[in-house]
């Protein structure tokens, strides 16, 4: 009986152990994923408070001329995000929204600016990739269709005029 018992106390005993030592590998895992969090929100926040801190310390420097500086940088991001061109993968993705399915030509044609064949190749790959884009293919050379992932409602749908399916 005690030989029993003896066994049930090591097999307790080092049911503790484990026990104990799987308790403090959870809480120190908990300790460093509250660490990244609290990383993260503060290079979130230390980013916009350098930026302000940067420009108050302009204005003590060289006073009302740094609201020259600070005007003068807000309008060179503005031209830039604004008033510079769009990328290609924006257009390709507005002709999609109005559209649920297009062929290359359907692209070429539609997409602003003209793009060259294998710049539009170039982005239906990485839309693809993204899985954005679904290629359907009907085992013909050069019969390809490029469909729209997203659920939405397409303002002129699917319009097929010029397939002709055997």
């Amino acid at each position: 009986m005690a030989i029993i018992l003896g066994i049930i106390g090591i097999v307790l005993g080092i049911g503790l152990i484990v026990f104990l030592i799987s308790l403090v590998i959870s809480l120190v895992k908990l300790v460093f994923v509250a660490l990244y969090y609290i990383v993260k929100w503060a290079m979130i926040i230390a980013v916009p408070v350098a930026i302000i801190a940067f420009f108050i310390y302009l204005f003590t420097v060289i006073g009302a001329w740094a609201l020259l500086v600070i005007a003068a940088c807000v309008l060179v991001i503005w031209l830039i995000r604004y008033l510079g061109p769009e990328p290609l993968e924006i257009r390709v993705t507005r002709v999609f929204h109005e559209n649920e399915i297009a062929s290359m030509e359907d692209l070429l044609n539609k997409v602003e600016g003209a793009p060259s064949r294998q710049a539009l190749v170039n982005v239906l790959e990485q839309l693809h990739q993204q899985g954005k884009v679904e290629i359907i293919e009907f085992g013909l050379e050069g019969s390809m269709l490029f469909r729209w992932t997203e659920q939405r409602d397409y303002p002129q749908g699917v319009i097929t005029t010029h397939f002709i399916v055997d």
